[in-house]
């Protein structure tokens, strides 16, 4: 079994992301596990803590995809 996770950004429009999720459901069926609507991030860009829990997040998730390789 293999997992692909994608992210698409358009317009922030209410229609079109549902029609969006609806293609995708089309497509796609029960082979959707998770769809998710991030929060826009735009305004945090200088934000001391959110740079840093960033950082944080992106060193955790190397970390966790080395182990997980390693247990290959």
């Amino acid at each position: 079994m293999r997992t692909i996770n994608l992210t698409i950004k358009f317009e922030d429009n209410d229609l079109v992301e549902h029609n969006v999720r609806n293609e995708l459901r089309r497509l796609l069926g029960d082979a959707i596990i998770d769809i998710k609507t991030l929060p826009n991030t735009d305004h945090l860009k200088e934000d001391k803590v959110y740079l840093e829990m960033r950082k944080k997040k992106k060193a955790d998730e190397k970390a966790l995809y080395k182990y997980i390789d390693s247990k290959r």
